[in-house]
C-alpha cells in the first residue's frame, strides 16, 4: 500500500489545474471536480446498456450460427437476461469508482489506501453488505444455471408469485402478474422456481 493509486494523481493534477487556471479556491474547485467525476459516472451507467450491447451482440454473432427457428425466442431471451445483469453490473462499478476517486480528493489519496486495504474495515463492509452479497452470489448462480430467463412465466416459491419475469439484476427479480402487477424479490429469496413452458401459456 505504499505505492500511490494509479489515478490519485491525475485527480489531483486535474483539481490543481482548475484551482491555477480559475479564481475559484481550493475547496470550491475540489466540489467541481467530484461533481465532473459523478456526472462522468452517470454518463456511463446511462450509455451501460449501449457497452453491454455491444459485447452481447457480438458474442452471439459468434455462437449464434445454426440457430433454429424453434430457438430464437429462447436465444432473445437469454440475451435480454444477459444485457440486463451487464447493464447493472457496469452502472455500480462505475459509481463505486466514482466514489472512490471522490474520497481521494477529499480525504487524500493515502487515507483511501489505508482505508482500502484495512483488512478489519473490509471485513466489517463485508458483514454489513452480507445481504446484498447474498443477493448478488444467487442471482449469478441463477443465471449461470438458467434458472429462467426475461419473458418467461415463472412461478417463485416459497412466496407463490406467478408472473412474467421482466427484469433480472445482481439484487432482485423484477415479476408483472397477469393482473399487471409488479412484484420484485430478492434473488437470495428465490428458493425454488417453476418455469410455465411456453406452449402451456399460449394455449
Amino acid at each position: 500500500l505504499s505505492e500511490p493509486l494509479p489515478w490519485s494523481g491525475i485527480v489531483s493534477s486535474l483539481v490543481d489545474l482548475l484551482n491555477d487556471s480559475t479564481p475559484l479556491s481550493a475547496p470550491l474547485g475540489q466540489l467541481i471536480v467530484i461533481a465532473a467525476v459523478f456526472v462522468a459516472a452517470w454518463l456511463v451507467g446511462r450509455a451501460a446498456g449501449r457497452i453491454a450491447s455491444f459485447f452481447v451482440l457480438r458474442a452471439e454473432r459468434r455462437h449464434s450460427d445454426g440457430i433454429e427457428d424453434t430457438g430464437v425466442i429462447s436465444f432473445l431471451k437469454q440475451r435480454e437476461t444477459a444485457l440486463s445483469l451487464a447493464r447493472t453490473s457496469v452502472r455500480a462499478l462505475t459509481f463505486v469508482l466514482a466514489t472512490l476517486l471522490a474520497l481521494s480528493i477529499v480525504v487524500g489519496a493515502d487515507r483511501v489506501e489505508t482505508f482500502v486495504g484495512a483488512s478489519f474495515i473490509v471485513i466489517l463492509v463485508a458483514f454489513a453488505a452480507q445481504r446484498f452479497l447474498a443477493d448478488v452470489i444467487a442471482g449469478l448462480l441463477m443465471f449461470h444455471e438458467g434458472w429462467f430467463k426475461i419473458g418467461d412465466t415463472v412461478l417463485i416459491e416459497p412466496w407463490k408469485i406467478e408472473g412474467v419475469v421482466e427484469d433480472l439484476t445482481l439484487r432482485t427479480v423484477t415479476v408483472r402478474s397477469a393482473a399487471g402487477e409488479v412484484m420484485r424479490v430478492s434473488n437470495s429469496e428465490v428458493k425454488a422456481v417453476r418455469v410455465v413452458p411456453r406452449g402451456y401459456r399460449e394455449v
